[in-house]
């Protein structure tokens, strides 16, 4: 499995259920309100697709694959979200 950032922007109506359930089912984490971090089976195409089927057709879709050593840091972030980062997306390196 991989680790995605899930991002969306509803536009005009903001239906959100449908996205929810869908991130409950796959054991994702939000990170913000409309930012979530989950392991999943790409590629980020597909997960982009299904999660763009659970919103309205002018939404906005992101998905973008993390890979370990990628460099992160958080403010005021849930503590789940953090322990999420910490485990699955270790930076390369901790500055002094």
């Amino acid at each position: 499995m991989s680790q995605y950032l899930i991002t969306y922007d509803a536009h005009k109506v903001r239906h959100y259920h449908g996205l929810y359930r869908l991130m409950g089912s796959w054991h994702a984490t939000r990170l913000t309100e409309s930012l979530w971090m989950a392991n999943l089976l790409g590629p980020a195409s597909v997960i982009r697709d299904i999660v763009a089927a659970t919103l309205d057709n002018d939404d906005s879709v992101a998905v973008i694959q993390l890979q370990q050593g990628t460099d992160w840091a958080t403010s005021r972030i849930h503590p789940a979200a953090t322990a999420w980062l910490s485990t699955y997306v270790q930076p390369a390196q901790v500055a002094a």
